[in-house]
């Protein structure tokens, strides 16, 4: 492979890398937006309480968000590869996320909004 090559590749993941630390700087922000009253260690209790399971539909899984009994909201992964979030509480919130991890905390995000 030339260097030419080589060099693409890396200014390719360097991008790659800038646009994924753009993107978890903007979902921080939104989910400070969505519950500014809580610190970072109060969402991360909230997310670690809350249970997940999975049902099954025609077009994949349905991941459903749990804190105890109560149903905090849904999040699944579409046919583009993107993580749909949402929340129970909000029918104006639906972000298109790049992993379940980020569709997990809007949903508890936006519970603790409430």
């Amino acid at each position: 492979m030339s260097q030419t090559a080589f060099d693409s590749q890396a200014i390719h993941k360097e991008s790659f890398a800038n646009a994924q630390f753009e993107l978890d700087n903007s979902i921080y922000y939104q989910a400070q937006l969505i519950a500014p009253d809580f610190t970072d260690i109060k969402i991360k209790a909230a997310i670690t309480k809350t249970e997940i399971d999975s049902i099954a539909d025609i077009f994949g899984a349905l991941y459903r968000v749990w804190d105890g009994m109560k149903l905090l909201g849904t999040f699944y992964e579409n046919l583009d590869g993107k993580w749909i979030a949402m929340p129970c509480n909000r029918d104006d919130f639906r972000p298109a996320l790049n992993t379940s991890d980020q569709a997990h905390l809007a949903v508890v995000a936006s519970y603790l909004q409430v």
